[in-house]
C-alpha cells in the first residue's frame, strides 16, 4: 500500500470516530466542553495543536444537523476523540519521514527536501496565525479600517462596525469566561471539576441576536448573518488540512436567536481573514496590496523605534542612487547598533502534501521578488556598501538624507520583516538561503512576533543594546538550532541570559522546545491584565539526547527546565552580551522590577 492510500485511509477512519461521536451529542455541551478546554486549566486532554485541533472538531461537529434526541458531551466522549485528533494531527508525517532504507539510497539533497518540506506543511497547518487579541484588533485597524466603503459595499458592514460588534460580543463572553477562571482558583483539575465548568459555559458563554440588533441595528443583522453557522451547514470535511468553517464563522448557533462563541480569539480572526479576502477579490485589489505593503512597513518603523528606544533614528523609503535606484524600507540605528530593515507583507503559499512538490513550490515562494530571499538581497547590498564604503542616501525627490553614521561590520545587521507567519523558512535559513561564504544570515522576524518583543523590551527597561546582543549571537543559529517560531528563539535569550551556549556548539543540532514561548503569556497577562510580573529565573539551558525526529546523529532537545542558575554580581557586565551592568539588564528579571 502506497503512503498515499495509507494517509487516505488513516485518516478517514480517524475523522468517522469523531463523527460517530459527535452527532449523538448536542451543540451547547461540545462548545462548552471545547471553551474549557482553551482555559488551559486541564492536564489529561495533552493535544498538541488545541486551537487548530478545537477548531476541527466543530467544524466536524457542523457537518451534520443536531439529533432530536441528542445527548451531553461528556468527559468519555472527550477521552474517545483525544487520540483521533491527535492521529490526525500527525497524520502526515508519513508522507515526509522517509525510512532507513530510503536514506540510505538518496543524496543528501533529497533528504533536505522532504525535512524542508515537511516542517513547512506541520508548521502551516498547525500553527495558524498565533496572536493576542489585542494584536488582532489592531491589525484590522491598520489593514482593513481604511477600506471600509468597499467592504460595506462588499460584506454589507464596514471593519470598523464588525470590530465595534465583535468586542461588545467578546467581551461579554470573554467576561463570563474570567469568572470561570477566577472561580477555579487552586482547586484541583478534575473530570468533575472540568463537567461543571462546561455546564456553567453552556449558560454564559451564550450571545442573542436580539441584543446585537436592537443595540446595533440593520449593522448587528448582517455581522450575524455573516459570522454564524448552524448544524448541518458546515461543509464536510475530507482531510484535516482543510479549512474549519469556525475560521470564518465562530458564532454557533444554538437556536434561531442564540448562539456561542468558542473564542473571542476566533472571532476577530475570522474578520480579518474574510476581510481580506473580499479586498483581494475586489475592484480595487491593487489599491489594497500596495495600502498593505506601506501600511507593513509603517507598522515595522514603529516597533522599532519602541524597541530600539526614542533616541533612534530612522530612515524610511530611501534609495542608494539618484533616480529612485536601489529602494530600501528602513534604515534605523542608535549609538552603537543599525538595522537595514525590509518588509515583505505577502502571505505564504499553501504547501503542498507531496514532498517533493511542496519543496519546489516553497524554494520558489522564497527566491520570489516578493519572497525573504529578495529582502536579504537587498538589505545585504547596503550593508556591504556600509561597510566598505560609508553610507548617503536619498529620499524619493532626490534630497540627500543625513548620512549614516559608519558602523562596524559587528554592530549593523540584515532584517527582514513579513506580514504572515512563515515558519520554519524564515527561522531556520540554511536550507533555502542562498549566500557567499562570509556573509551573514539575515534576521527573519514576523511583525506579531516583533510586537511581542517590544512589549518585552518595554517591559524589562531594554533598549538595542539588548537587540544587538541578541541579533549578534541569533544570526549564528541557523545551521545548528531549530525551532518552527521565531519566540522560543527570543525566550531562550531571556532565560539563559544569552544564546552563546548553543552557538558555540557547532557539531551539534539542537530543537528547542516549543514551552520557551510561555513566558510571553505571562508578560502578556501583565501589561493588558495587570497581572504581577513574574521572575524567570535565569538558568543554563537543559541539554538532552533526542533519539526521535532524526535522521542523523549527534542532536539534542533544549529546553527550560531547572537547570544551574546564572550567578553574575549586580555590577558585573551581564553575560548575554549587552555591554550594560547585569542589574540593569537580565538581572531586572530575577527581581521582577526594575533595578
Amino acid at each position: 500500500m502506497s503512503k498515499s492510500i495509507g494517509l487516505q485511509a488513516t485518516t478517514t477512519k480517524n475523522l468517522d470516530r469523531i463523527r460517530s461521536v459527535v452527532r449523538n451529542c448536542s451543540t451547547e455541551t461540545i462548545v462548552g466542553y471545547s471553551m474549557v478546554e482553551q482555559l488551559s486549566i486541564d492536564p489529561w486532554s495533552d493535544l498538541s495543536s488545541p486551537a487548530k485541533q478545537i477548531r476541527l472538531l466543530l467544524g466536524i461537529m457542523l457537518e451534520e444537523k443536531e439529533l432530536p434526541t441528542s445527548t451531553e458531551f461528556s468527559r468519555q466522549d472527550w477521552d474517545k476523540i483525544i487520540e483521533p485528533l491527535e492521529e490526525l494531527s500527525h497524520a502526515y508525517l508519513q508522507l515526509y519521514v522517509p525510512t532507513t532504507d530510503q536514506v540510505a539510497d538518496k543524496p543528501k539533497e533529497w533528504d533536505k527536501t522532504h525535512q524542508v518540506a515537511m516542517t513547512t506543511f506541520l508548521s502551516y497547518h498547525q500553527n495558524g496565525m498565533m496572536a493576542s487579541v489585542e494584536q488582532i484588533s489592531d491589525q484590522i485597524r491598520l489593514y482593513l479600517c481604511p477600506l471600509d466603503k468597499q467592504l460595506s459595499r462588499d460584506l454589507g458592514i464596514s471593519a470598523s462596525n464588525a470590530l465595534t460588534i465583535a468586542h461588545y460580543i467578546g467581551q461579554e463572553i470573554q467576561t463570563q469566561m474570567d469568572l470561570v477562571v477566577q472561580y477555579v482558583g487552586d482547586k484541583p483539575s478534575t473530570p468533575e471539576l472540568h463537567m461543571e465548568l462546561a455546564h456553567a459555559l453552556e449558560r454564559l458563554g451564550k450571545v442573542r441576536l436580539s441584543d446585537v440588533t436592537k443595540r446595533f441595528g440593520d449593522e448587528g443583522e448582517s455581522f450575524w448573518n455573516l459570522f454564524a453557522v448552524c448544524r448541518g451547514e458546515g461543509p464536510l470535511i475530507n482531510y484535516p488540512t482543510e479549512r474549519s468553517v469556525v475560521e470564518t464563522k465562530p458564532l454557533i448557533l444554538t437556536s434561531n436567536d442564540e448562539a456561542m462563541l468558542f473564542s473571542y480569539n476566533a472571532l476577530l480572526s475570522g474578520i480579518l481573514l474574510k476581510g481580506e479576502e473580499a479586498l483581494i477579490e475586489s475592484s480595487i485589489s491593487e489599491r489594497y496590496l500596495r495600502h498593505r505593503d506601506k501600511t507593513l512597513e509603517k507598522q515595522v518603523a514603529a516597533t522599532f523605534r519602541r524597541i530600539l528606544g526614542k533616541h533612534s533614528k530612522s530612515h524610511r523609503n530611501v534609495y542608494e542612487e539618484l533616480g529612485r535606484q536601489y529602494e530600501h524600507d528602513l534604515v534605523t540605528f542608535t549609538d552603537n547598533v543599525c538595522l537595514f530593515v525590509e518588509s515583505k507583507a505577502s502571505s505564504m503559499d499553501e504547501p503542498f502534501r507531496d514532498p517533493e512538490k511542496s519543496f519546489t513550490r516553497i524554494r520558489r515562494s522564497f527566491r520570489s521578488q516578493s519572497g525573504i530571499q529578495k529582502a536579504y538581497n537587498q538589505s545585504l547590498r547596503i550593508y556591504n556598501k556600509l561597510r566598505d564604503e560609508g553610507l548617503v542616501l536619498f529620499d524619493k525627490n532626490g534630497e540627500l538624507s543625513p548620512q549614516i553614521p559608519k558602523f562596524k561590520e559587528d554592530d549593523a545587521f540584515c532584517v527582514c520583516v513579513t506580514r504572515d507567519n512563515f515558519g520554519p523558512i524564515a527561522t531556520f535559513l540554511s536550507p533555502l538561503l542562498s549566500k557567499e561564504d562570509g556573509d551573514p544570515y539575515p534576521w527573519v522576524v514576523n511583525i506579531l512576533v516583533l510586537e511581542q518583543i517590544a512589549d518585552t523590551w518595554e517591559c524589562f527597561g531594554w533598549d538595542g543594546r539588548q537587540l544587538k546582543a541578541l541579533l549578534s549571537q541569533r544570526i549564528l543559529l541557523h545551521e545548528n538550532v531549530f525551532s518552527d517560531d521565531e519566540l522560543d528563539y527570543i525566550a531562550a535569550y531571556i532565560c539563559h541570559c544569552g544564546l552563546h551556549h548553543l552557538a558555540k556548539n557547532k557539531r551539534m543540532f539542537f530543537q528547542l522546545d516549543p514551552k520557551y514561548a510561555l513566558i510571553f503569556d505571562q508578560i502578556y497577562r501583565h501589561k493588558y491584565h495587570g497581572e504581577p510580573q513574574k521572575t524567570i529565573y535565569l538558568t543554563r539551558p537543559a541539554i538532552s539526547a533526542l533519539q526521535e525526529f532524526s535522521l542523523t546523529d549527534r542532536r539534542a532537545s533544549v529546553t527550560n527546565v531547572p537547570q544551574e542558575p546564572i550567578m553574575v554580581g549586580r555590577n558585573e557586565l551581564c553575560p548575554c552580551g549587552s555591554t550594560v551592568k547585569f542589574k540593569r539588564c537580565h538581572g531586572r528579571l530575577e527581581k521582577g522590577r526594575k533595578a
